[in-house]
């Protein structure tokens, strides 16, 4: 899985990312909760 474009939307209690490949794909889609946002990294 390979991400060339990546759109985070933050809110104020969450976190949505979507990930898109080079051809515009969706190859990521997941909503983080703000507290849970430090694990990911």
């Amino acid at each position: 899985m390979t991400i060339s474009i990546l759109g985070i939307d933050i809110a104020k209690s969450t976190f949505q990312f979507h990930g898109a490949d080079c051809k515009g794909n969706t190859v990521l889609k997941r909503r983080l909760p703000r507290h849970k946002l430090a694990a990911l990294t």
